[in-house]
Parts: C-alpha cells; sequence; structure tokens
C-alpha cells in the first residue's frame, strides 16, 4: 500500500471517528432520540452497534497512521486460556 491510499484511509477514519463521537455525545446526554449518520438513523438502541464501529475506526485509524509514519503495524492478539 503506497503512502497516499494509507493517507485517504487515515482521513477517512479521522472523520469516521468524529462523526460517531458526535452521535453517541448526542444519544447519552439525551439531547436527541435519534440521530442520522449519513442515510441512516440511530437511536439509543444502537449504542452498542456505535461503540463497536468507533472502537473499530479507531484501530483502522492508528493501523494507518503507523504505516504513514513508517512504523511496525499492531497486532491486536488474544490470549487463550489453556488447561494443563
Amino acid at each position: 500500500m503506497n503512502k497516499q491510499t494509507a493517507k485517504i484511509m487515515y482521513d477517512h477514519y479521522t472523520k469516521q471517528i468524529e462523526t460517531l463521537s458526535k452521535a453517541i455525545a448526542a444519544l447519552s446526554d439525551n439531547s436527541v432520540s435519534s440521530y442520522t449518520i449519513g442515510d441512516r438513523s440511530v437511536t439509543k438502541m444502537n449504542l452498542k452497534t456505535l461503540d463497536k464501529e468507533l472502537e473499530d475506526a479507531v484501530y483502522y485509524q492508528s493501523y494507518y497512521e503507523a504505516l504513514l509514519k513508517g512504523r511496525p503495524v499492531r497486532r491486536m492478539v488474544g490470549i487463550v486460556p489453556t488447561d494443563k
């Protein structure tokens, strides 16, 4: 992946983080009953979904930021407990 593509993706996820953060804040403080993001409308029932989308956007933003800065990309790994 070239740096230009990484920059475009980084900017995309930065905007997505801003949009999702505004939606979550508005829904959380009861200032609105529904919030429109692009062509979809979300309500308080969608907060868990929005939190997951925000978490994913933050991960991908950091991924593309690492690519832009030439750092190694951090991979998320899980620990699987085993009985021995």
